[in-house]
């Protein structure tokens, strides 16, 4: 597959975004089918030189770390509250393998 250094560019940045294939098919206007096998070879690269520790059952998930909303100011209450992404607590990226070692990560965004 021949794509050009922008191409894969902008493919990465809205595949990190967390895009469906059509919609990126739309910012980028590149064909869907390209955008498939792109994304097919990023993936399969996610996989490659996975350490050890990560073997077997492997379970993924995120959180935002932060106070409740009913314990904060009124000042900061008077803001509202988003949830997910946009939101002002912190973001935790964390990994569980089911032989129980568990690694976690604070995103930067």
């Amino acid at each position: 597959m021949h794509l050009s250094r922008k191409e894969w560019t902008n493919i990465l940045h809205w595949f990190l975004r967390g895009l469906p294939v059509i919609a990126i098919a739309q910012e980028t206007g590149i064909h869907r089918q390209r955008i498939l096998r792109a994304l097919t070879y990023v993936r399969e690269s996610f996989q490659k030189d996975v350490p050890d520790i990560f073997s077997g059952t492997v379970e993924v998930d995120e959180t935002y770390i932060g106070g409740q909303w009913k314990n904060k100011r009124h000042s900061a209450k008077a803001g509202g509250s988003k949830r997910g992404r946009g939101t002002s607590k912190t973001p935790v990226f964390g990994i569980l393998c089911r032989g129980g070692k568990v690694w976690a990560q604070v995103v930067f965004i």
